[in-house]
């Protein structure tokens, strides 16, 4: 595997969880539905700014967005409910918690999806690891609640 991909995956996961704690704190303050039309308004100029400095325009045509697969588009929604959901969760338990429940799901969804569109076989490595991390957090949760 290449060190680059793991060095960027690492980065996009470290950046997920710095995104939802700025966004829940603009959440705080403007309610989480305005934080998420802030947050993917200003991806967007971004991304604009982004794309017209590197290609000169924004890179594509309409008829190239027409040949994607409407459901490709879905991603935008889900994306709307990551942000409005962090901003929900995230005033409300300790960001460790958060970030593993995010993983979590995004575990669940990756073994889904491996088994369904890639039509990959379940190892029990995959399942041991989840299990362990779903363990690891349930303690811990209990250790904590406790505490309080």
């Amino acid at each position: 595997m290449n060190i680059i991909y793991i060095v960027l995956a690492t980065l996009s996961g470290a950046m997920i969880t710095v995104s939802s704690i700025l966004n829940a704190q603009v959440g705080k303050k403007h309610g989480v539905y305005i934080a998420a039309l802030l947050n993917n308004f200003f991806a967007t100029v971004i991304m604009g700014i982004t794309l017209l400095s590197l290609y000169n325009g924004f890179g594509f045509s309409v008829e190239s967005v027409g040949k994607v697969p409407w459901w490709a588009m879905l991603g935008g929604i889900a994306t709307i409910i990551i942000v409005v959901g962090s901003n929900i969760v995230i005033p409300k338990m300790p960001v460790i918690y958060t970030s593993l429940l995010i993983f979590l799901g995004q575990f669940s969804m990756a073994l889904v999806l491996d088994i369904k569109v890639n039509r990959t076989s379940i190892s029990l490595s995959r399942i041991l690891g989840f299990v362990l991390i779903l363990s690891g957090l349930i303690i811990n949760m209990k250790i904590d609640y406790k505490k309080a």
